[in-house]
């Protein structure tokens, strides 16, 4: 079962996704690696609503998260893992400590620099209102820059006041 842009929940799987927003249901391999990847961290949410360039960065930040809690001797409580505005975003319940959402923000700015579709090097990029991390290889044709996008946006404003 998919829900909305190409997310999948681990638990369903995914049906056929559609093209305008680049969607994709994942393989049987990346399904298996999300399955597992829950049963190593069993803390973290079985629902993860990114796509799966971003698994990389989602493993080392568990990892990182595991040890800094052990280390605290507590349990982390994170809520909710997904994308938002062109990188993920991992929610943690209000105990969780200040060292554990500092690696939590360390590595959702990571997510920034990599696509979110293959795992390699890319950019923020604004596609219909929509913002996505893309390789050079996997941008939508209609995407623009950040810097683009403020721009127009601000254009659109002069001509919406002026009216």
């Amino acid at each position: 079962m998919s829900f909305g842009y190409g997310y999948d929940r681990i638990d369903f799987g995914c049906t056929e996704a559609g093209p305008s927003m680049g969607m994709w249901c994942p393989s049987d391999a990346q399904k298996l690696y999300r399955k597992q990847l829950h049963e190593q961290f069993m803390w973290l949410p079985s629902v993860i609503w990114s796509r799966h360039g971003w698994d990389r960065v989602l493993h080392d930040m568990c990892t990182s998260i595991d040890r800094k809690a052990m280390a605290l001797n507590v349990s982390p409580h994170i809520t909710q893992v997904k994308e938002k505005f062109g990188r993920l975003r991992v929610e943690c319940g209000h105990e969780t400590p200040f060292d554990i959402r500092t690696i939590v923000d360390r590595y959702s700015e990571k997510s920034k620099h990599i696509c979110d579709l293959c795992g390699e090097a890319g950019s923020l990029w604004v596609c219909g209102g929509s913002w996505c991390t893309r390789c050079d290889d996997h941008v939508l044709p209609a995407a623009l820059t950040p810097e683009e996008f403020a721009s127009r946006l601000t254009a659109l404003k002069r001509t919406v006041l002026k009216k």
